[in-house]
């Protein structure tokens, strides 16, 4: 009878001692996945948010080019064009230099642009009409043509970036 006792006691405390092994061996496992699970899921939050700043910025450059075309009677306030050099200044950390040059080039030309306005618009209030005013038409002219193109050429430009992180 002690006999028995025993071997059920040791067969007890092997299947225990498996039951422990197999529980432990599953719990690894399921820590193993888990971690590769919180990796790949950090992964694509990381890409994610890099593509929703990388929208960001490609919906505040849209919106510089439909600033371009805004008369400048039309903008009362200048928040849009601050949100403008915001797009300029943080491209800087979310492209390549190629989409930070354009994005400079956009800002650059609706500022002159802007500028040009103004000074006709001085001239304009004073009544007079200085030797370079058609050159200044002109130039804005040249300047409308140019942001006329860009909308197409955004798209495109921005596109690869915003497939990278999708």
């Amino acid at each position: 009878m002690e006999f028995t006792l025993q071997l059920i006691s040791l067969l007890l405390s092997g299947i225990f001692g498996l039951a422990s092994i197999y529980f432990a061996y599953k719990t690894v496992k399921i820590n193993k996945e888990y971690t590769e699970l919180t990796q790949k899921y950090e992964e694509k939050r990381r890409d994610f948010d890099l593509y929703k700043l990388r929208k960001d910025i490609f919906d505040l450059v849209r919106k510089m080019l439909q600033i371009g075309f805004t008369p400048l009677e039309e903008v009362n306030d200048y928040q849009n064009f601050i949100k403008s050099y915001q797009a300029t200044y943080e491209s800087k950390f979310l492209f390549d230099e190629d989409i930070t040059n354009y994005i400079e080039e956009i800002y650059e030309k609706i500022s002159g642009k802007r500028m040009l306005y103004v000074k006709i618009d001085s001239y304009s209030k004073l009544g007079q009409k200085p030797d370079k005013w058609d050159d200044w038409f002109g130039e804005i002219k040249e300047i409308n043509s140019w942001l006329e193109k860009q909308l197409p050429e955004a798209n495109k430009k921005f596109q690869e970036y915003l497939n990278q992180t999708a």
